[in-house]
């Protein structure tokens, strides 16, 4: 299976997640949907701030032109973010090789985000990555 077929078919496929990255701890795109504009040096902060949450907790984050305000975090696993003046959400889950992102939309919950994007990375970790 390509990378790119994990992002369409086991994140956005679902109808939860409304855009996704897969990308390498060093900040290169594996795949990703068209619109989520993700850049390396982002990537590498969100794996930073996975062992060192104090990056991201006072300026929040940014996906692509998306800023985040920090909501909460898992050490070593997970972020978790609110869009800035709307109504969505990212989810950023880490595995030994990657770092998955999720992006949601109203009416979809943080919850709902957070069983599929980890998922995914709990499967991945599995295998490996």
């Amino acid at each position: 299976m390509s990378w790119q077929a994990y992002v369409d078919d086991h994140l956005i496929g679902t109808k939860i997640i409304d855009e996704a990255c897969l990308a390498g701890h060093d900040g290169v795109i594996w795949a990703a949907s068209p619109n989520i504009g993700a850049q390396p040096e982002q990537i590498k902060t969100l794996v930073q701030a996975m062992d060192n949450s104090d990056l991201v907790t006072t300026n929040g984050f940014s996906i692509g032109d998306m800023k985040y305000v920090y909501l909460s975090s898992i050490p070593g696993k997970v972020i978790r973010g609110k869009a800035k003046g709307q109504k969505s959400g990212v989810h950023v889950c880490l595995t030994k090789q990657a770092i998955i992102i999720g992006r949601y939309s109203d009416p979809v919950t943080g919850g709902e985000a957070a069983k599929v994007v980890e998922n995914l990375g709990d499967y991945l970790t599995g295998v490996g990555y």
